[in-house]
């Protein structure tokens, strides 16, 4: 008991100091237009982080606020139910294919700071350790023992496969984490969303099911990130000259 209450006031610590300038904004279960603000922060389970994060720096295994960490520098925000099989990751129309080359783009132009972070499903990990504490009496519930030992056991697996996947994929800018935040829904119908964002307004707002995650559809998506980082690095470059 006093283990998890030890988490769960660190996670509310860390989400007050990481994000106390950044306020969540109410958002309908459809996907943002262009120039709309995102809304917000939310804390996500870091399980890889690349060498490139911005400071302040988080620690994998611990909660972090993706949102936080890229300021109002160019964000990738990627929302996905669970990640690639290990036969589809090898194929390019797929979301680690998509991964792999936001992950080359950002890459391409350093001068734009842009940040990504790919997040999957944990299971209901997070869920379960907040229901863990009564609300009026601060004891674990019993009954949700169960419950909680299979959400720690799914988040102890899926930790292991995005660890594997990282570090088949070497990735370099792209951070993989734990734990769907309800501000940011995937669609109904769809395996996964793509935001992407620049000092807070969306720039594009997509979302996929897995077969419709095409070459076609992904270099379209990534034509897209590389036009915006260029100009942006383009004006970072500007300013200190």
């Amino acid at each position: 008991m006093s283990n998890r209450l030890s988490k769960l006031v660190a996670f509310f610590i860390g989400c007050a100091l990481t994000c106390s300038l950044i306020h969540a904004q109410d958002t309908g279960a459809g996907l943002l237009k262009p120039g709309d603000k995102i809304p917000g922060a939310f804390q996500t389970l870091a399980v890889t982080l690349p060498p490139t994060t911005l400071k302040p720096i988080a620690q994998a295994g611990r909660y972090h606020c993706p949102v936080c960490e890229f300021g109002l520098n160019p964000g990738i925000l990627v929302f996905a139910k669970q990640p690639d099989s290990a036969e589809d990751a090898g194929k390019t129309a797929s979301l680690t294919g998509l991964l792999k080359k936001l992950d080359a783009v950002i890459g391409k132009h350093p001068d734009a700071l842009a940040g990504a972070s790919a997040t999957f499903g944990d299971g209901g990990y997070l869920k379960q350790l907040l229901a863990e504490l009564d609300d009026t009496t601060g004891v674990s519930t019993p009954v949700k023992d169960v419950d909680f030992t299979k959400a720690i056991e799914f988040k102890e697996k899926a930790e292991s496969r995005l660890k594997e996947l990282a570090k088949a994929a070497e990735f370099k800018h792209v951070g993989l984490s734990l734990g769907l935040p309800e501000s940011y829904p995937i669609p109904a119908n769809n395996d996964v969303r793509i935001l992407f964002y620049y000092k807070h307004q969306v720039i594009f707002d997509e979302a996929f099911s897995r077969d419709k995650l095409t070459d076609a559809a992904i270099d379209k998506i990534v034509k897209s990130v590389d036009e915006k980082l260029a100009a942006v690095e383009k004006e970072n470059q500007g300013q200190r000259q």
